[in-house]
């Protein structure tokens, strides 16, 4: 899939510049490899995309069809992979946390609007409370208590 992948990105560049040349510049392949890659294209398509000269091209009926298609799958792709990026940079979903309000209002609350600033996909919910019995019911993800722990289950 990578090596259609690498093919299309070089149709669609030879197209987009309108030169075998400037395509493989804007790549960073040799002329010889984009060349190579269409021709590859054109022969597991069994089509041809471009009519050549010695000086300049054109797309025949076909390539013309082929360049629109491939060119707004590839954006959608280079999309997703943008969204799946972001993703791996950007914490979502929801966090769930508790603490007495005391030590909330002191120490994580002063801190959490920071982190929410680095995280805007993320969603809070805070719970201000001192029960353990809490800690379960809630689904937490963290929960901060003060003390010596009744419960020998919870760490």
């Amino acid at each position: 899939m990578r090596n259609q992948i690498d093919r299309i990105r070089s149709f669609i560049a030879v197209v987009d510049t309108g030169s075998f040349t400037q395509a493989a510049k804007y790549l960073r392949l040799s002329k010889s490899m984009v060349s190579i890659h269409i021709k590859a294209l054109e022969t597991e398509l069994n089509v041809s995309l471009l009519n050549r000269n010695t000086r300049r091209f054109t797309l025949t009926e076909t390539g013309e069809i082929l360049y629109q298609d491939f060119r707004q799958v590839l954006v959608q792709l280079e999309q997703t992979l943008d969204k799946a990026r972001l993703g791996q940079q950007n914490l979502q979903g929801t966090l769930r946390l508790t603490s007495t309000a005391e030590f909330g209002e002191h120490y994580i609350l002063p801190l959490l609007h920071q982190f929410l600033c680095l995280h805007p996909q993320l969603k809070v919910q805070y719970i201000f409370n001192s029960s353990i019995d809490d800690l379960i019911n809630h689904k937490l993800d963290l929960a901060i208590r003060l003390g010596a722990l009744k419960d020998s289950n919870y760490r």
